[in-house]
């Protein structure tokens, strides 16, 4: 015991001596930077084998399969690799064929509109079937959601309970797992029925596009959420959020 004291002791002494602190020092930096970019590649890298994805861009669908990659560039897009392709992506959620289970490309804002509150999660999470409920899974950390709407801080609503959307003389129920996405400058709206694995693109919308159910109420149009009789624009920087916890 005490020969190991010496010997810690004698390192100790080699480290701390004052020409050796500053490449101590610097050591210490060089592996701290290289475990954040390591940390970092694996957080911007996530692979899917076994599986087979899907998703819509307007109506069309586009299926992916055998070994599928996504990852961050340095611009921060989100780019899909299956096979020898590769497709930029935005928010628009990738769908596990043959499971009630999506993953979402980029970081989402998880509206909670009874309370007025917003959150975020971070880009790959996963929502999920949970037996009879809905939940979000972040690594190992899954969360239950309740009379709850995922919004892409942009134009896209995905719901994780049975809704209604209504504009003009359409009222189109959704249930869970259906989004749509609503571009008031083309003044149209895309809407995806996840039971019906169908998605259709309504063209010159000029009335407002509500969401609503029985727990609550939002304006996809002009991205407002209804609380307590009282209402407020949502944030749309998701980033700014607090984390869901």
């Amino acid at each position: 015991m005490k020969k190991v004291k010496i010997f810690f002791g004698k390192i100790k002494r080699v480290l701390f001596r004052k020409k050796n602190i500053k490449w101590f020092v610097l050591l210490l930096l060089l592996l701290v930077m290289m475990n954040y970019f390591f940390f970092r590649k694996k957080v911007d890298e996530f692979k899917i084998e076994n599986h087979a994805l899907y998703q819509y861009f307007m109506g069309f669908k586009m299926e992916y399969k055998g070994t599928i990659k996504l990852n961050k560039d340095d611009q921060k897009i989100t780019k899909i690799t299956f096979g020898d392709d590769i497709v930029n992506l935005n928010s628009t959620p990738l769908y596990y064929k043959g499971e009630k289970k999506v993953l979402f490309p980029e970081s989402m804002s998880v509206v909670k509109p009874r309370e007025g509150l917003q959150y975020r999660i971070n880009y790959y999470a996963i929502a999920y079937q949970d037996l009879d409920s809905y939940s979000i899974q972040e690594g190992t950390k899954s969360t239950k959601i309740v009379n709850t709407v995922i919004y892409d801080g942009k134009d896209l609503y995905f719901f994780m309970e049975d809704v209604i959307v209504s504009f003009g003389n359409n009222k189109i129920p959704l249930g869970p797992l259906s989004y749509i996405s609503v571009d008031t400058f083309n003044h149209s709206v895309e809407v995806y029925n996840y039971e019906e694995d169908d998605c259709k693109v309504y063209e010159n919308v000029v009335d407002e596009v509500m969401i609503y159910n029985d727990n609550y109420k939002l304006n996809a149009t002009l991205d407002i959420m209804f609380y307590n009789d009282k209402s407020r624009l949502l944030i749309k920087d998701v980033s700014k959020l607090k984390h869901l916890s």
